[in-house]
């Protein structure tokens, strides 16, 4: 299973992407480092201050099974090592664009299913 965290905090103001489509080069935010600082993050997922604003977010967590209180857990785990890229999202089909960070992280979880414990990347 494989998936990105992506954290989105509406408090920069850099221009995002014109149109309805964009490409993937043009939803990339050119950066070198995570547009938030990681401890704020945190600081928010402990608190369970945490919205889901797409619609895909949403779903992907409806599959999986996870509560806003295992991806609070994901996020507590997140080094700036796990840090990807930044780009914008879109909340919805007309909604507005949200500057983010990606991160990518590998656990081991014990999959029900399988009786054993498998190694994921979210």
């Amino acid at each position: 299973m494989l998936a990105e965290l992506t954290i989105m905090v509406n408090t920069l103001t850099i221009t995002p992407p014109e149109g309805n489509n964009p490409s993937d080069k043009e939803r990339e935010i050119q950066c070198n480092d995570a547009l938030y600082a990681l401890s704020n993050i945190k600081e928010l997922a402990e608190k369970k201050a945490i919205s889901l604003v797409t619609k895909r977010c949403s779903e992907y967590l409806i599959k999986i099974e996870w509560s806003i209180d295992d991806v609070s857990e994901l996020i507590n785990e997140l080094t700036k090592k796990c840090y990807f890229k930044s780009e914008w999202c879109r909340t919805s089909a007309n909604g507005i664009w949200i500057s983010c960070d990606v991160y990518k992280v590998t656990r081991d979880e014990y999959n029900q299913y399988m009786h054993k414990d498998i190694t994921y990347d979210y």
